[in-house]
C-alpha cells in the first residue's frame, strides 16, 4: 500500500475542535465526512434543481445540528430539533458557524461558488 493511499484513507477519521463562543462558553464540535457536508448542502435543492430559499434559511442550523457534539463524542442535538436550533441567538450561532466552517475547512470562496452555481436556476443572477 502506498503512503499516499494510507494518508487519504486516515482523513476518514473524525477531527474534533473546541469553539470559543464567548459569554456561552465552549462548544464541543467534530468534523463531517464529505458526504454528510454535500448532503445538507444538496438538502435545500428542490426537484427542480433550485435553491430553496426556506431550506437555504436553515441551512447553519443543519451544520450546527450535524457539528455539535458531548464529550464522548456523541450528537447533541437529536432530530427533530433543527427547528429550536433555528430560533437560537444570532450572535451565538454566528460565532459557533465561523468556527464550523474553519474547522471543516469551508471557505467563503466556496458558498460564492454555491450561490453562483447551477443549482440556484437560470434567473438568478451571480453575486459580487
Amino acid at each position: 500500500m502506498s503512503d499516499q493511499r494510507e494518508r487519504i484513507l486516515q482523513s476518514a477519521k473524525t477531527r474534533y475542535a473546541t469553539v470559543d463562543c464567548g459569554e456561552w462558553g465552549q462548544i464541543r464540535i467534530r468534523s463531517v465526512s464529505d458526504y454528510e457536508y454535500q448532503q445538507a448542502r444538496l438538502s435545500i435543492v428542490d426537484d427542480d434543481g433550485k435553491i430553496d430559499n426556506e431550506k437555504r434559511q436553515k441551512l447553519n442550523a443543519a451544520f450546527i445540528h450535524l457539528a455539535v457534539v458531548e464529550d464522548d463524542g456523541s450528537q447533541t442535538f437529536v432530530n427533530g430539533e433543527l427547528e429550536q436550533i433555528v430560533h437560537m441567538d444570532a450572535g451565538f450561532s454566528t460565532k459557533l458557524m465561523r468556527g464550523i466552517e474553519n474547522h471543516w475547512g469551508v471557505t467563503e470562496e466556496e458558498e460564492e461558488l454555491e450561490k453562483n452555481s447551477v443549482a440556484t436556476g437560470d434567473d438568478s443572477s451571480p453575486t459580487d
